[in-house]
């Protein structure tokens, strides 16, 4: 049990509560109706939908990219994967990779499995998938073991991202 709670106070470290106390003051000026879930411990999607008893579905992935040098954020479902063409082609870029951890870190100030998805809210340009629109998506919020619960709609108007396609069918 030690152990467990050493490992929980490393994971939710005083970057990512301010994170998540950060986006918790936002959603509650814009207005909107949102659900903290607490559970264990989950560095992915899958454990996310297992210790929240959602579909796999509702996750909002969100990935930390490069786009011609410069960071951004990309937010898909869960069990989607990102298409690169569609991306750079959307985004007028050449060049897109991935964020490495380190990268993620100095960026966004949480580790790779805790990347909330909101850019607005971390300067970052938002980017998401338009097949995300369920009615409710979960999303992380910095931490390992809070996740938040809200509808698509909402989501969309508080984050205001760029919506398209950029996923592989």
């Amino acid at each position: 049990m030690e152990i467990k709670n050493q490992l929980e106070n490393s994971l939710n470290n005083s970057s990512s509560n301010k994170i998540f106390d950060k986006i918790v003051d936002f959603l509650n000026i814009e207005n909107v109706n949102y659900r903290v879930i607490e559970h264990e411990v989950v560095r992915s999607s899958q454990e996310e939908s297992e210790k929240t008893g959602t579909n796999l579905s509702q996750g909002a992935k969100t990935l930390i990219m490069f786009g011609d040098g410069h960071p951004l954020m990309v937010v898909l479902s869960s069990i989607d994967k990102i298409e690169f063409k569609k991306l750079k082609k959307a985004l007028h870029i050449k060049d897109l990779v991935m964020a490495t951890p380190d990268q993620i870190k100095e960026v966004v100030g949480v580790e790779v499995g805790a990347v909330p998805p909101f850019g607005n809210l971390l300067n970052l340009p938002l980017y998401v998938d338009n097949h995300l629109a369920e009615k409710e998506i979960i999303l992380g919020t910095g931490l390992f073991t809070k996740s938040i619960m809200m509808r698509y709609c909402d989501f969309e108007k508080v984050a205001k991202p760029m919506v398209g396609d950029y996923i592989i069918k």
